[in-house]
């Protein structure tokens, strides 16, 4: 099933499908990445479909600055829709929610630039930090209850490795 897409706030030229599917293939072409300046680039051809969401008749030298700022709102304009079907009552839930996410990250040289994470890719970071969590409880649980009933001298290797895994975890919350 293909993901299906709708517009919040701005309203483009170009259909909310058409354009979310677009931004899954430039974000596909650019290993999982999307930034404002690739789709840019993309839309910048007169064939492509994102071209109508511009404005490219300014050609003066604030218009890639303009231009970005409009790829900036189109890319967040779009929502994904959630479609689950109720188990129970055999009936389709939907919800919406952004397709992208505007994340701030580091470049090698130190500056910061902007890219869009997936919808897919955040709740599949959410649910990795979430199980993190659960495990060093878990751990935190197993490392009192040795040290509960005198076993941490039969186990005291292995009670450190944990401890060193307890704090790792923590470390990279």
């Amino acid at each position: 099933m293909t993901n299906q897409y709708k517009y919040t706030g701005t309203v483009f030229p170009v259909s909310a499908q058409l354009v979310g599917e677009e931004l899954q293939k430039i974000r596909d072409d650019n290993g999982g990445i999307l930034t404002a300046k690739a789709v840019l680039e993309t839309a910048k051809d007169p064939t492509n479909i994102l071209h109508k969401c511009c404005d490219f008749d300014d050609i003066s030298g604030s218009a890639e600055k303009y231009w970005l700022f409009q790829i900036n709102l189109l890319i967040s304009s779009v929502q994904l829709i959630k479609v689950k079907v109720n188990v129970v009552s055999r009936t389709p839930d939907t919800s919406e929610v952004h397709a992208y996410y505007s994340r701030r990250i580091t470049n090698a040289d130190g500056k910061f630039s902007r890219v869009f994470v997936s919808h897919e890719d955040v709740k599949g970071k959410c649910f990795l930090k979430e199980n993190y969590r659960r495990i060093c409880k878990h751990l935190e649980l197993f490392v009192a209850t040795t040290e509960e009933v005198g076993l941490e001298k039969e186990l005291g290797k292995e009670i450190q490795k944990v401890k060193k895994i307890i704090q790792k975890i923590k470390k990279n919350k």
